[in-house]
C-alpha cells in the first residue's frame, strides 16, 4: 500500500483535528448512532489514543466500542474526475467505518493502514463520517488478550471477574483509538496502485558501483492495459541521474491479487466489504530496469536516499504521478555475521514503544525527531518496533536519518505459558490447543502480509520480527510458526532475514523453534531481574551457561531485550534493585559477557524510555526499565552506554 502524498495528479486532505466522541453504552449499534450526529458527545483529537485525554479510571480503562464522528465536504468536480479514497493509517484494534450511515469498510488490526474508495457514496455538501472503534483484545486478536485472568501480575482488577475489562497478555498499556492520521486522497481513474523497487549490483557492493534498479509497477483502472510507464531517478541534490520507459500490460501484472477483489485484510465478516483498491478493477503491470551509474549506498547513520519518480500515461490519455524515497543497500546473514552492504554490522540500540503523554500511542512527530537525536547522542544505530508496526512517518524518518530497524508484527502475547499457564481459574491451557488455545494464525498471516506490503521498500528495515516472546518452545509451535516464516520469505522482494524474539530460557536451542526458523537468534533475557536478581554474579553465570549453547548453533545472536526496572532519582551506596546504581551494574555485567562471545552481534536494551502499562503491584506507574524517563531525561546507565556505544564501530566489531 502506497504512502499518500501530494503530486501533480493527486490531491491530499488531512482530516486530523477535533472530532466528536462517545463511549458506547452497548446500544450504539442497535440505535444506529452512525446514522446521525452524536448526542451528548465529547471532544476528542484525531490522531491520538483517547485513554489519557479525559479523567477517571472508567474512561481510561473503558471496555468496548467507542464512536468518533465528524463531517467533511468535497468539491463536486473532484469526485467527477478523480478516484477518491479514505485512508486510515491505524485504528486500534478494530474499526467499522460508516459514511452517511452506510458501512463502507471494516478492519481488524490496530497498527497498519486500510483504505476504501468513496466514489458513488459522497453527497453534495456535508458528509457524515463515523468510525466505530473496539479496544477489545482476546484470543483472536494481535496483541492477545482474554476475558479470563490470563496474566494477573500485569493486569488490574483481577479480583473482580464480573466486571467487563481487557486483560492484556502483554506488558504495555492497551492504548486505543484513531492513533494515526485519517486522510482523503485522490488519484486519476487509472492509477499507480503499487510500486516495488529492488536493486542488483553490477559487480562488487560498494559506493560508486553500477546498479540496476528493478521497478515493478501495478497500474489499475479501466485504461490500465497498454499504458506507458516512465521511471526517473533523482539524486539527493535533485539532479536526474537515470531514467527508463516501459509499458503496463495485463500479462505483466505482479503476482498476487491482480484484480484487487475481496474483503479488506482481517475483515472478520468476509465478503461484502471492499478493499482499498477498487473491487474488480482492471490491473496491469510490468518491470522496468533502470541503469544507475556510480550509485551512492544507504549506510547506517550515513543515509543516502534517491527519489524514484513514476509517471503513468494511461490508454485514455490520463496521467498519474507518484514518487518515493529509496535507499540502495544489501542485507544478508552469513554464518555469525549480519551483513549490510557486505560488511558485518553490530546492532546498538533499544526496544522501544510508541508511548508519550498524553498522546498515548498516537503519532508524535516532534518526539520521533527528539528520540532519534537522543539515539545518535548515545551512539545507538538501531531499534526494534516492539511490539507492533510503528507509524510510516517514523519509518520514513529512519530512512532519512540512517537508523536501522527490526520491523516487528503485532504478535505479542501468543504465549499462554506465562505464570505457569494458569489461564482459566488455575487450569493450564496450552498455547496452541486447537479448541482452547489462541486462534490467531489467520490474522497473524494477514498482519505479516500487510506489514511487508507497507514497508518493503524501506532501506532502514533490515529484518522482520514475526512475533515477540511467543510460546516458541511448546508442542505445536513449529507447526504454527513455520508457515508464517515461509509467508514472510515468499512475500519480501528483498529477502530480508526473519526472526522472532525468544523468551524461552529453560530449553535453549534444543526446544526453541527459533533455532530452526530464525536467520538471527534474538533473545529477550532478564538474568539479574526476573531470574537471578538481585544476585548479579549468579545471574552472570546463568547468562553464560545459556550463551554457551546458542554459540554452538553458528548463527548471529542479538539481545533484543535485557533490562532492570529503575526509578529515576532512586540511589544507594549499595546497588539494590530499582536504584540507578543497580541498573548500571546490571548493564556492565551484560556488556562484559557480550564482548566475550563472538556469536553476539548486537545489543538492544529494554527499554529506550519508561512507558505506561496496566496497573499492578510490580508496575510503579508503568514499566521503569527505560534508560530515559518517559519525558526523555537520562538515568545513570544512559551515560555508561553512551560511553560504550560511541566506542563500538557500526561495522567490523569483534572481527
Amino acid at each position: 500500500m502506497l504512502y499518500p502524498i501530494l503530486t501533480p495528479s493527486r490531491l491530499l486532505s488531512d482530516l486530523s483535528g477535533i472530532w466528536d466522541f462517545k463511549l458506547d453504552n452497548e446500544h450504539g449499534f442497535d440505535e444506529k448512532w452512525y446514522e446521525r450526529p452524536l448526542t451528548d458527545a465529547m471532544t476528542m483529537p484525531v490522531p491520538a489514543s483517547y485513554n489519557d485525554l479525559k479523567e477517571g479510571p472508567d474512561f481510561r480503562d473503558f471496555y468496548g466500542w467507542v464512536f468518533y464522528q465528524r463531517t467533511f465536504s468535497l468539491p463536486k468536480y473532484i469526485e467527477e474526475n478523480q478516484r477518491v479514497v479514505l485512508r486510515c493509517d491505524a485504528v486500534t484494534h478494530r474499526a467499522k467505518v460508516y459514511l452517511n450511515g452506510e458501512l463502507i469498510v471494516e478492519h481488524k488490526g490496530g497498527f497498519l493502514p486500510f483504505e476504501v474508495e468513496l466514489n458513488g457514496r459522497l453527497r453534495d455538501g456535508d458528509n457524515l463520517l463515523t468510525i466505530a472503534v473496539s479496544n477489545i483484545i482476546d484470543y483472536t486478536t494481535l496483541p492477545v488478550g482474554g476475558k479470563t485472568d490470563m496474566l494477573a501480575m500485569m493486569g488490574g482488577n483481577t479480583g473482580m471477574p464480573e466486571r467487563k475489562q481487557n486483560r492484556p497478555n502483554f506488558d504495555f498499556f492497551n492504548y486505543c483509538g484513531i492513533t494515526r492520521p485519517v486522510r482523503i486522497y485522490t488519484t486519476p481513474r487509472t492509477w499507480i496502485d503499487d510500486v516495488t523497487v529492488t536493486a542488483d549490483f553490477d559487480g562488487e557492493v560498494k559506493d560508486g558501483a553500477d546498479v540496476t534498479l528493478h521497478v515493478d509497477t501495478v497500474v489499475k483502472g479501466a485504461a490500465a492495459d497498454g499504458g506507458k510507464v516512465k521511471v526517473e531517478i533523482f539524486d539527493k541534490e535533485g539532479w536526474k541521474v537515470a531514467a527508463a520507459d516501459g509499458g503496463a500490460s495485463r500479462a505483466g501484472t505482479a503476482a498476487g491479487n491482480p484484480d484487487g477483489a475481496g474483503a479488506v485484510a482481517g475483515n472478520p465478516d468476509g465478503a461484502g466489504v471492499t478493499s482499498g483498491s477498487s473491487v474488480g478493477a482492471a490491473a496491469a503491470g510490468g518491470r522496468i530496469d533502470v541503469k544507475l551509474k556510480s550509485a551512492q549506498l544507504w549506510w547506517p547513520l550515513k543515509s543516502y536516499l534517491y527519489r524514484v519518480k513514476l509517471t503513468v500515461k494511461a490508454a485514455d490519455g490520463s496521467t498519474d504521478v507518484y514518487e518515493l524515497p529509496y535507499g540502495i543497500r544489501t542485507v544478508r546473514v552469513e554464518e555469525r555475521n549480519f551483513l549490510i552492504n557486505e560488511k558485518p554490522f553490530y546492532f546498538k540500540g533499544y526496544g522501544k514503544h510508541e508511548d508519550t503523554f498524553p498522546n498515548g500511542r498516537g503519532i508524535n512527530i516532534p518526539m520521533y525527531v527528539k528520540d532519534i537525536s537522543i539515539m545518535k547522542w548515545q551512539g545507538a544505530n538501531s531499534f526494534r518496533t516492539s511490539h507492533y508496526p510503528y507509524s510510516e512517518e517514523m519509518i520514513r524518518l529512519c530512512d532519512e536519518e540512517g537508523i536501522v530497524i527490526i520491523d516487528e508484527t503485532s504478535a505479542v502475547g501468543v504465549n499462554l505459558d506465562f505464570g505457569g499457564g494458569a489461564n482459566f481459574q488455575g487450569q493450564k491451557v496450552h498455547t496452541f490447543d486447537k479448541e482452547h488455545g489462541v486462534q490467531t494464525f489467520g490474522h497473524h498471516k494477514d498482519v505479516i502480509r500487510d506489514l511487508i506490503d507497507r514497508d518493503k521498500n524501506h532501506a532502514c528495515v533490515v529484518m522482520w520480527s514475526i512475533a515477540n516472546e511467543p510460546d516458541s518452545y511448546s508442542e505445536g509451535a513449529y507447526e504454527y510458526f513455520k508457515p508464517l516464516f515461509d509467508e514472510a520469505r515468499d512475500l519480501d522482494p528483498q529477502q530480508r532475514p526473519c526472526t522472532l524474539t525468544s523468551v524461552g530460557m529453560a530449553g535453549g536451542p534444543k526446544s526453541d523453534v527459533s533455532a530452526k526458523l530464525s536467520d538471527v537468534i534474538c533473545l529477550n533475557r532478564y538474568y539479574g531481574w526476573y531470574a537471578g536478581g538481585p544476585d548479579i554474579e549468579g545471574s552472570e553465570t546463568l547468562l553464560r551457561n545459556e550463551l554457551d549453547e546458542w554459540q554452538e548453533l553458528g548463527k548471529p545472536v542479538v539481545f533484543t531485550e535485557y533490562g532492570a526496572d529503575t526509578v529515576s532519582g532512586m540511589h544507594d551506596t549499595t546497588p539494590v534493585m530499582y536504584t540507578e546504581e543497580y541498573q548500571l551494574d546490571f548493564y556492565k555485567m551484560y556488556s562484559k559477557v557480550f564482548d566475550e562471545y563472538s556469536c553476539v552481534r548486537g545489543e538492544q536494551v529494554w527499554n529506550f524510555a519508561d512507558f505506561a502499562t496496566s496497573q499492578s503491584l510490580v508496575r510503579i506507574q508503568g514499566n521503569k526499565k527505560g534508560l530515559f524517563t518517559r519525558d526523555r531525561k537520562p538515568k545513570l546507565a544512559a551515560h555508561y552506554l553512551r560511553e560504550r556505544w560511541t566506542s563500538i564501530p557500526e561495522f567490523g566489531y569483534k572481527m
